[in-house]
């Protein structure tokens, strides 16, 4: 059986974790603000190389990098709100749980 501070600290650390998807969705941000800014041109590649596509490719690859890591750090940040949900939603259901218990009290108290 589960103890009430079982379930506190559990729901303690539901918090933690989602803190830290927050924070490495962040961190995947600041990184693909970065990848967008990076540039090369033709002129950064040899002739030879730039005929060969490198300019083109090295521009698709770029922004494929930065789109993968926007999409993870939009994924990081659902988990992070679907932990917290968890835990509000926990929460609610724990209170609404007391009250209940508290109205057949009253109710069984009344009767006596």
């Amino acid at each position: 059986m589960t103890t009430e501070s079982e379930v506190t600290i559990s729901l303690d650390q539901m918090l933690k974790d989602a803190e830290w998807w927050r924070l490495a969705a962040g961190g995947l941000g600041e990184v693909q603000v970065l990848v967008e800014r990076l540039e090369l041109t033709a002129h950064s590649f040899s002739k030879l190389a730039d005929e060969q596509g490198a300019t083109e490719v090295y521009g698709k690859v770029r922004e494929k990098v930065a789109r993968l890591l926007g999409e993870g750090s939009a994924c990081f940040d659902d988990v992070a709100e679907r932990l917290e949900l968890v835990v509000r939603r926990y929460e609610r259901s724990e209170a609404e749980h007391r009250e209940r218990i508290a109205w057949v009290q009253r109710l069984v108290d009344e009767e006596e």
